[in-house]
């Protein structure tokens, strides 16, 4: 802190300072700095330290008081002072307790009519904060500081707003933050529910029990469409003190997700994707296929499972293509499609390029074309969802809806799915 002018310095400690603290977490100084100075220049300066509790929590409350002081007034000052030293002190005993060691001297500044009644309103508040610093300069005044609960910010925020009205001071946006907070984890999932924009989103338990701990990070998995969903759940909760960790999070297409979204989730099954290069003739552990290869995918599901299978590949520039069924490739009804091979049926859905027919449709990269993911779906429902075939292929912004509509009329319809990424690597 820096005085203006020309000052004496004053500075009145608690009696017994550290039996004070030991005994009571209680310490309270007032030091001043006054000289005379012009009508027109800043005055004296006042500081208040004080903590109800706040040495006990590793913190320290600071209040900074500017006040004028004018050469003239000299006489009426001396009075002034002692008198509003010695209702300060009355005030300050009875926030701190009649056992607080305070002692405070008179300075030589002349601080303005409300000042005595400003500096009792910030003790009171700064009783609720931790690391907090009250300013007053001129009729301007500050509040910053770590309030330990959410409901302690309003009160400081309302006290402040409301001491400052009452005293003609100008109240600077305070800066309040709150202090990490427990947090049902009900909270974080309906957070999480609200972005869920691609299927499946969620928040890994919290350690222990259904309460998230103060400043324990949210692990999340799933997909989104976009990084935005993920910024505004940082925005939620980062201010809270909480890391928010996505790597376990997929950003996918907007095409992509309009599609995911509308499927439920399903518990682990056993359908599996196979896929093979065309041109090589081996299997493709993972998803990506040359943009000159062909894409050979055959659905393996248990030999008895039983339902109706609808099989579709969905781009990144809104199409969905229908695998199973589609005009020329009617049948799906699990029980007369594929070939049985010991306790397995594979299913072939795309296949090699010298096969290709309406009948034998093969898959491969034609220029120009999306560059993003493209995923494959795998649906068995219980009963047929559409009454009628639908195209070879057709937009998301219809299929989607559509789907929506057909498992909300039948409810529980979905007995089993599974999906995976069908990429090409295409030239950046």
């Amino acid at each position: 802190m820096v005085a203006h002018g020309p000052a004496q310095h004053l500075l009145a400690r608690a009696k017994g300072a550290l039996r004070a603290v030991l005994q009571h977490q209680q310490h309270l100084a007032f030091l001043d700095r006054g000289g005379p100075v012009r009508d027109d220049d800043d005055g004296a300066a006042a500081v208040l330290v004080g903590g109800d509790g706040a040495v006990q929590r590793g913190g320290a409350l600071v209040v900074e008081v500017r006040v004028r002081f004018v050469q003239h007034q000299q006489d009426r000052v001396e009075i002034e002072r002692a008198r509003q030293a010695d209702a300060l002190d009355l005030a300050i005993r009875e926030r701190l307790g009649p056992d607080a060691a305070v002692e405070i001297t008179p300075a030589t500044g002349a601080p303005n009519e409300n000042w005595r009644a400003m500096a009792t309103a910030l003790v009171a508040l700064l009783e609720r904060l931790t690391d907090a610093r009250v300013s007053l300069t001129g009729k301007e005044a500050r509040i910053a500081g770590i309030a330990p609960t959410p409901d302690a910010l309003e009160t400081v925020d309302k006290g402040a707003r409301r001491a400052a009205l009452s005293n003609g001071y100008d109240l600077a946006k305070p800066a309040l933050t709150l202090a990490p907070q427990p947090l049902e984890a009900r909270i974080v999932a309906e957070a999480v529910a609200e972005v869920a924009d691609c299927g499946p989103l969620s928040a890994a338990p919290p350690e222990s029990g259904n309460v998230y701990a103060p400043g324990e990070t949210l692990r999340l998995e799933g997909a989104v469409a976009d990084d935005a969903a993920l910024a505004r759940l940082a925005e939620r909760f980062v201010p809270d003190g909480r890391q928010v960790v996505a790597k376990d999070v997929l950003v996918i297409n907007p095409s992509v997700c309009r599609i995911r979204r509308q499927l439920p989730p399903t518990p682990p099954n056993e359908m599996t994707f196979r896929y093979t290069s065309d041109l090589s003739g081996a299997g493709i552990d993972g998803d990506l296929f040359g943009i000159d290869d062909t894409s050979i995918i055959d659905l393996v599901v248990p030999a008895k499972m039983e339902g109706w299978l609808y099989a579709f590949i969905v781009d990144d520039v809104e199409t969905v293509f229908h695998l199973l069924p589609a005009p020329d490739r009617e049948a799906h009804e699990l029980s007369k499609i594929g070939k049985v091979e010991g306790a397995e049926r594979v299913i072939r859905l795309a296949f090699p390029e010298n096969e290709d027919s309406y009948k034998t449709p093969a898959l491969s990269y034609v220029e120009p074309y999306g560059d993003g993911d493209m995923m494959v779906f795998a649906v068995v429902a219980d009963a047929p969802l559409f009454p009628h075939l639908r195209g070879d292929d057709e937009d998301t912004r219809e299929f989607g809806p559509a789907l929506a509509a057909a498992l909300a009329e039948g409810g529980d319809r979905v007995s089993t799915r599974v999906q995976r990424f069908l990429r090409f690597d295409v030239p950046k």
